[in-house]
């Protein structure tokens, strides 16, 4: 029998022994926050060269009102009326990322601290939101007819979101990430460690969805940048493709747990 058919899988095996040894011996548990919100994250070695991360992270309810005189929008009372006095209403603006992520890093080096990461974050693909408050009475009773749903006023607020898909389908986001950094979250010899990364993630034309109702009364957020409104399509085509990409700048610190 040739030896090399004895040795080369005896010596493959070997090498995937060592490799799983040096994997997922220790584990860190991360805390960060950077623009793509606040994070907790696992780590743990894939060998000498691979870190992977999973983790959770969220930014939502992190905005502000604009109201009184530094109110963003300004509407009729009575919008029926064309000499209806305008009046200011409250508006608030915030972040809504809600994901988990899938991260790896590698690095170059057995003991470097630099590495390239990649991964995806996972989610609804709502990374902003809009309320606006406090309409007259009037808006609850008018509305834009969009497939069997009416984009209205309820209970005085329209509600609008900004979700973008990535690689994913309409209810669920995949956004491939790419980016380097410092750091190593698992590491044997350190019970803290930090690290910080710089990247950006893929998430595509972002869309204009807004809240409606159905004349039983059911609920539902409906895609109102792609139904032949001029205005809104006009700004999407303008300014969305400013947002095809999200910036990622965050900080971690991670605790080894063993």
């Amino acid at each position: 029998m040739d030896k090399k058919r004895i040795i080369l899988p005896l010596f493959a095996a070997m090498l995937c022994t060592c490799a799983a040894a040096q994997s997922f011996d220790h584990l860190a548990l991360g805390v960060g926050t950077g623009l793509d919100g606040t994070s907790f994250e696992l780590a743990a070695p894939m060998g000498k060269h691979v870190q992977l991360r999973i983790g959770y992270g969220t930014a939502f309810g992190l905005g502000y009102t604009f109201e009184g005189n530094n109110s963003l929008v300004s509407v009729p009372q009575h919008p029926a009326d064309e000499n209806s006095p305008y009046v200011n209403v409250p508006t608030k603006l915030s972040f809504a990322r809600n994901d988990a992520r899938v991260l790896f890093n590698i690095y170059p080096g057995k003991r470097a601290t630099f590495h390239f990461t990649f991964g995806a974050y996972l989610g609804a693909g709502s990374f902003f939101k809009g309320v606006i408050k406090d309409l007259p009475a009037d808006y609850d009773t008018i509305g834009l007819e969009m497939g069997g749903y009416t984009v209205k006023s309820i209970n005085n607020e329209i509600r609008a979101e900004l979700r973008a898909f990535g690689l994913g389908s309409q209810g669920f986001a995949i956004l491939p990430y790419a980016g380097l950094g410092f750091g190593r979250p698992a590491r044997e010899d350190k019970r803290v460690t930090f690290s910080f990364d710089l990247g950006a993630a893929y998430q595509g034309l972002p869309s204009l969805w807004a809240r409606s109702v159905k004349a039983d009364g059911t609920r539902a957020y409906v895609d109102v940048s792609k139904n032949d409104i001029v205005d809104i399509s006009e700004v999407r085509d303008e300014y969305g493709k400013y947002l095809n990409f999200w910036p990622v700048i965050n900080f971690h610190l991670y605790f080894r747990l063993f």
